[in-house]
């Protein structure tokens, strides 16, 4: 699907625990993201609005399931990827349908998974997706780093001059942000 710019954004939200609930609300506060589906691990939260899941005050009408096939179906130009477990079946399903993936899941930037694993993943890119997006806090390292607003400054000068069709970045700033930048860049 090539990208629209004369809509909000359509935002898969995958997970609803303490990271993805703050992710949901993070989607539904802003007018250039549109939430197109909620993947739900848990049976308790299936079938139940996405405002209900993070503490949004009115309903959307976007109930969480947990039918991946449904969500690959929506529509949705990215997802917001934050399971506490990863599923490698799950992130390479989404690449391959050619949905941009933001993660928190620090699994992602490639230190943890064995080269088929890997090599899975650059397939799935290279099926479908335009950018994968992994979110790291350098928590082993001492000592500051630099702002996120100067982080923003240095990826948005880097992102601008990209040419590839698959860029994986590793960043210490918030992933939506960045999604939407990024997005409106393709």
């Amino acid at each position: 699907m090539p990208p629209r710019h004369d809509r909000p954004l359509r935002v898969l939200q995958w997970t609803t625990g303490n990271i993805g609930s703050r992710s949901l609300h993070a989607i539904l506060s802003r007018a250039d993201l549109e939430l197109a589906g909620v993947y739900a691990h848990g049976r308790d939260k299936i079938g139940r609005d996405a405002a209900e899941l993070c503490g949004w005050p009115e309903p959307t009408g976007v109930l969480a399931t947990d039918d991946v096939e449904a969500l690959l179906a929506t529509g949705a130009d990215a997802c917001c990827y934050n399971p506490l477990w990863p599923d490698l079946d799950h992130l390479c399903a989404l690449l391959a349908a050619g949905i941009d993936v933001v993660t928190t899941a620090a699994w992602i930037t490639g230190g943890k998974q064995s080269p088929a694993d890997l090599a899975r993943i650059e397939q799935a890119g290279k099926d479908g997706v335009m950018l994968l997006l992994s979110d790291s806090t350098n928590a082993e390292r001492q000592g500051r780093t630099v702002s996120e607003a100067e982080v923003a400054r240095q990826l948005e000068t880097l992102i601008a001059g990209l040419d590839r069709k698959s860029t994986r970045l590793n960043s210490s700033h918030r992933c939506i942000s960045y999604a939407v930048f990024c997005l409106k860049k393709k």
